[in-house]
């Protein structure tokens, strides 16, 4: 009697946990799988002609090199683009470049998009990459924020099974690359 109600409740923890990763799974891939294509190029645009009124001394390119269509809700879009295009404005000294690519891997079934944001700041030093993708890690105090923008970019990006970098940019600031998969074409 002991042994059938510890194989039943062992059974019951086994199915519990087998739902439990069957709903995380939907919770990734849902995203992805309901949200409508929108076009890029647009709404970086309208994103580029907020941040000019909210930072008009700085000098913002975007530069597109595609007309690549995304599937991403379009308010994810913005908030992660949004949290790396202010950090850019709020720590660049006078310019910031948002250049647009899409790629095709060789197989040519593997497209991806890129989206690279630079600035001409004092950037991010190397040692510290990894700790500004964390939540609260703030590398400036000065600046209004909470120092959680790149750590809700990134899990925003990892939704949508893309990736996000941090390198140094030919600008000599703070380069962060955005990889995106391009689906549902």
């Amino acid at each position: 009697d002991a042994m059938d109600k510890n194989l039943i409740k062992h059974q019951i923890d086994r199915m519990q946990d087998t739902v439990s990763r069957q709903l995380a799974r939907v919770a990734v891939v849902a995203p992805v799988m309901l949200s409508t294509r929108i076009d890029v190029a647009k709404v970086l645009q309208k994103l580029v002609r907020t941040l000019e009124v909210a930072f008009p001394k700085m000098d913002l390119l975007l530069q597109s090199h595609a007309q690549p269509k995304l599937r991403i809700d379009v308010g994810d879009f913005l908030e992660i683009l949004g949290n790396v295009a202010e950090n850019a404005c709020k720590y660049g000294k006078h310019a910031v470049r948002i250049t647009i690519s899409q790629s095709v891997a060789t197989n040519e079934t593997n497209m991806s998009m890129s989206i690279i944001i630079e600035d001409d700041g004092p950037g991010i030093p190397v040692k510290m990459r990894n700790d500004v993708l964390g939540r609260g890690l703030r590398l400036d105090t000065q600046l209004s924020g909470q120092g959680i923008g790149l750590a809700v970019a990134k899990e925003l990006v990892n939704q949508y099974e893309g990736s996000l970098a941090i390198s140094a940019s030919e600008m000599c600031g703070a380069k962060i690359s955005l990889h995106f998969p391009v689906t549902g074409l």
